[in-house]
């Protein structure tokens, strides 16, 4: 449990149940670590209030920055904008199925729904929507890379897919080897503008795109555990 000074509370830390917490320590963030049998838990007390509670009490899908100073979200059912003065403005309204992630550049924002479809809207023209619906459902992860590429991850009745679009829209399947059960999972561009991709499995859960060799690479390291 935490203490909250504020009312003279404890507040349950959630993920600490079931675990033998071993080491307590606060960092200069006041972040709280728990070290337990089971490995490390970050403990982050961060509170925010709700500025835009009269444009939506929708659950928010994603957040995204955008050019300059300017913030992109979705409560699924619409896409905002947040300019540098904390004006919000509605950005897009899909036409069917929830926006669930989104990622923005200095031309547009690219969408992915729940229902199979890639939707992008430049800041000036028209929308271009692309239908994965009839070979997958939810496009669920998605970012652009240094080299200008999308890649998104998409739910198929076999497995989850991983797919990489170049600017003139030819899609190629970068899904890595994986055995029977494991999946990938989610995407994220370092700030040097690599791609790394997470999935499940005890030496199949961390991969690299290789830009030299055109080709995701396996860099999970082997878990050593103790008992």
């Amino acid at each position: 449990y935490i203490f909250n000074p504020v009312n003279n509370s404890l507040n349950f830390i959630e993920g600490s149940d079931n675990q033998i917490i071993n080491d307590i320590v606060v960092d200069n963030q006041n972040q709280i670590w728990l070290g337990t049998d089971m490995g490390i838990i970050l403990y982050r007390n961060v509170f925010f209030n709700a500025p835009y509670k009269k444009l939506t009490q929708r659950y928010i899908q994603d957040v995204r920055k955008g050019p300059g100073l300017s913030t992109f979200f979705s409560d699924g059912l619409k896409v905002y904008e947040v300019d540098e003065k904390m004006n919000v403005s509605s950005f897009y309204i899909p036409q069917s199925g929830l926006v669930i992630c989104l990622v923005a550049d200095t031309n547009g924002v690219y969408m992915g729904t729940n229902n199979g479809k890639l939707i992008y809207k430049p800041y000036t023209g028209n929308v271009v929507t692309t239908d994965y619906s009839k070979i997958g459902y939810g496009i669920y992860s998605i970012l652009i890379d240094r080299e200008s590429y999308v890649w998104f991850i998409q739910s198929r009745p076999d497995k989850e897919t991983l797919i990489r679009i170049d600017p003139k829209g030819e899609a190629i399947d970068f899904t890595p080897e994986l055995k029977e059960g494991q999946r990938v999972r989610s995407l994220k561009l370092s700030p040097e503008g690599e791609v790394y991709i997470g999935a499940t499995g005890e030496l199949n859960y961390l991969f690299k795109y290789n830009y030299k060799l055109n080709k995701v690479e396996n860099i999970s390291l082997p878990v050593q555990s103790q008992i």
